[in-house]
């Protein structure tokens, strides 16, 4: 019974994470007390063994941060500049479909998966081709890019639910790296929280500082990414610099 259960957990809370059409993409997924009622979990759960109680936690973590990234994708710029690339592209190929078959693909049309696909095996063109190519490896990139936004949105909300407050959000313009500014007045708590956790190697100077030479508006910074810190070219002064260094550095 408890294995049937998790099964229809699976489906449930590992709903699809392709992205199809806008619409598609941006609709909202029905709360899952519509599906199970909570006396049923609660019946799943009390005659579960750990190995299932694992295993549903896991697959809760997960559906917790695909939900997290189709919620905040959008506050991320690259993410951000990716979308409009998908539009400008499912704009070119309804204006290669018009152009080769005479079809109007209208507003009210879905560029699903399965009608590209299938126009795609009866019209085979180059100009299609290279469309919908491009079609697919932009949705792929999404689709990553959502795998590791999730990630970055939970370590966020698991700081400002631990009881930080979060200043100031900032967020590159080349990747997924995320700033945040905490009062310096926190330092001290953070590292009790989270010193064992994360690297607080730079964070140290505002820990041992005496508090009182501590302003209010005194913050520390945060950074949570997918990659180490690396460099960019300043154009202005024709070097390679490397990128602000943030006290504190968390790795997803």
């Amino acid at each position: 019974m408890v294995y049937v259960a998790l099964n229809a957990l699976d489906k449930i809370l590992g709903q699809g994470r392709t992205i199809l059409s806008k619409r598609k993409r941006r609709r909202r997924f029905t709360n899952i007390g519509e599906y199970i009622s909570a006396d049923e979990l609660r019946t799943y759960i009390e005659h579960a063994d750990k190995g299932n109680l694992d295993f549903l936690t896991a697959l809760i973590a997960t559906r917790r941060q695909d939900i997290l990234a189709k919620e905040g994708a959008m506050e991320f710029p690259i993410y951000q500049r990716l979308e409009k690339k998908l539009d400008t592209i499912e704009t070119k190929i309804k204006t290669v479909i018009k152009v080769e078959n005479g079809v109007d693909v209208g507003t009210g049309n879905e560029l699903t998966p399965s009608f590209l696909y299938g126009y795609f095996q009866d019209y085979p063109t180059d100009a299609y081709f290279e469309a919908y190519s491009q079609w697919q490896k932009t949705i792929k990139d999404l689709n990553q890019l959502q795998d590791k936004i999730g990630a970055i949105i939970e370590v966020r909300e698991k700081i400002r639910k631990s009881g930080f407050d979060i200043v100031k959000t900032r967020f590159s313009q080349r990747s997924l790296s995320t700033y945040l500014d905490i009062p310096a007045r926190q330092a001290n708590a953070f590292n009790v929280v989270f010193g064992r956790r994360y690297d607080m190697s730079r964070l140290q100077s505002l820990i041992w500082r005496d508090p009182t030479k501590i302003s209010p508006e005194q913050t520390f910074s945060v950074r949570i990414s997918d990659h180490i810190n690396d460099t960019f070219y300043n154009q202005s002064t024709g070097q390679r610099q490397s990128y602000r260094q943030a006290d504190v550095n968390i790795y997803i």
